[in-house]
């Protein structure tokens, strides 16, 4: 619940500015304006009153004023975080160096504070730095996407084919084609060594993947995810790691029970996001070029 101190109030309207949910509402009582909590069932539960109400009238059962942690006055030019954002690459060269404990405490607060459709912060993450856990994790989403379709991607015409490119266009499908080529070529190498060559293929021997899973009928899940996850590639960024998101593990989860049980997920849980962590092999010097694309103004 949320109520304001109608004796400090101010009747100022900060808080109803600033509410995304509208819960508050001038009213006349004894003669005199005040503000008042009118529709209580419609906050969401961010905090923008709290914490900008200049006379501290509005208190809530769900977070205190005390929770509240100062800001550090911004010091970054717009030209260095221009430069940091088209910095970032998507690495898939590490070092075998493990990364520490306190520097993925330090990317999941980040993650943390990274916005979420109605303040819902309901996506939750799993750090995996066991290897043979990595190992046995690749193998069933090489597996999931191998018999999920891109084994029938080495012809070019037939029912499938002819299906697909009907169905999502002639130019995923070529796209796709190219990860059956991936996969194809790198077990016929491991072959003529005895062995499935397909390690490395998902997760590039990085030493840590985080997983981000949400509640699987939220529409707005993988957005949540997305947002938390470009939010943890810049600050990685910053502080020497390399990071590179893994949509085969997302596409693999998916199509396959067996991936959701091995992660211990819960049925009402789906995965939304997927992200490779560690110091990177090979620094990069040069923005690389991308393609202008079609802006309309109005």
């Amino acid at each position: 619940m949320i109520s304001i101190d109608e004796a400090t109030c101010t009747t100022c309207g900060i808080c109803y500015e600033v509410c995304p949910d509208y819960v508050f509402a001038v009213t006349k009582t004894g003669g005199r304006e005040i503000m008042s909590v009118r529709y209580p069932l419609q906050c969401c539960q961010c905090g923008h009153c709290l914490s900008l109400c200049p006379v501290q009238a509005i208190t809530a059962s769900f977070i205190f004023l005390n929770d509240f942690e100062a800001l550090e006055p911004l010091d970054i030019s717009p030209a260095r975080l221009a430069n940091l954002i088209v910095s970032r690459r998507s690495i898939r060269s590490f070092t075998s160096q493990q990364v520490p404990r306190k520097m993925l405490d330090h990317l999941l607060h980040a993650a943390m504070h990274a916005g979420t459709s109605s303040n819902g912060q309901s996506e939750s993450f799993i750090v995996i730095q066991n290897r043979q856990f990595l190992t046995h994790l690749e193998k069933l989403v090489v597996d999931a996407l191998w018999n999920a379709g891109l084994k029938h991607l080495g012809k070019d015409t037939g029912l499938v084919i002819n299906y697909l490119k009907k169905k999502y266009g002639s130019d995923f499908v070529e796209k796709c084609r190219a990860y059956h080529g991936v996969i194809t070529h790198r077990r016929e190498d491991g072959t003529l060594h005895g062995d499935e060559k397909i390690g490395g293929m998902i997760f590039r021997n990085a030493p840590t993947l985080l997983v981000m899973h949400g509640e699987k009928n939220n529409s707005l899940t993988q957005t949540n995810s997305s947002l938390a996850i470009r939010t943890m590639e810049l600050l990685a960024l910053t502080m020497g790691l390399g990071t590179c998101w893994v949509g085969f593990l997302m596409a693999a989860a998916q199509k396959s029970k067996t991936i959701k049980r091995f992660l211990e997920l819960p049925k009402n849980r789906s995965v939304s996001g997927a992200l490779l962590i560690g110091h990177p092999r090979y620094t990069y010097h040069h923005k690389i070029p991308r393609r202008d694309r079609p802006v309309r103004w109005i």
